[in-house]
């Protein structure tokens, strides 16, 4: 059955062509029934080794995938998957301000230690042109402090005292 699957330089393996059909046809889905390719709400995505996934491009319990067919179990252990909602449990919301601008900072996914954390405000203090930035003290502190020594800064928001 290989050698009936067209393989080029871009689906050089079975398993990326039948990857490539696979979205492709969803891709061709969503262009006949006038869905955005930009909104459509499932992908095909190829992770390496001998397999590949379908998977919802759009979060929440709301957002279930059914495969369907006569040979659905040829390509996949189940036909169902229903999508979950995000736990925002552990979310963390504080603000930076300068006196006359002021970053809000969410913090909404997994940091790998205190460097990830440091560049993380450092990129919302950036965005937000406050005269402040982040410095690592050691791996379990970090600081904020002033650009220029005439500015005060102020820290606040809902999850401050998690971090100050």
């Amino acid at each position: 059955m290989e050698n009936d699957i067209p393989l080029n330089e871009y689906a050089d393996t079975p398993v990326k062509a039948m990857q490539s059909f696979v979205d492709s046809t969803i891709q061709d889905y969503c262009n006949a029934h006038g869905i955005s390719l930009g909104t459509r709400t499932l992908a095909a995505v190829y992770y390496g080794g001998d397999g590949f996934t379908v998977t919802r491009l759009k979060p929440g319990s709301n957002n279930v995938l059914k495969i369907g067919g006569e040979d659905w179990q040829e390509f996949f252990d189940q036909n169902v998957a229903y999508g979950t909602d995000e736990d925002t449990s552990q979310n963390r919301t504080f603000t930076i301000s300068d006196g006359t601008k002021t970053a809000t900072i969410t913090l909404v996914w997994n940091l790998n230690g205190m460097d990830d954390l440091v560049d993380a405000i450092n990129d919302e203090l950036t965005s937000a042109g406050v005269q402040g930035t982040a410095e690592k003290v050691n791996s379990s502190t970090f600081k904020i402090v002033a650009k220029k020594a005439n500015i005060t800064i102020t820290i606040g928001g809902a999850d401050s005292n998690d971090f100050f």
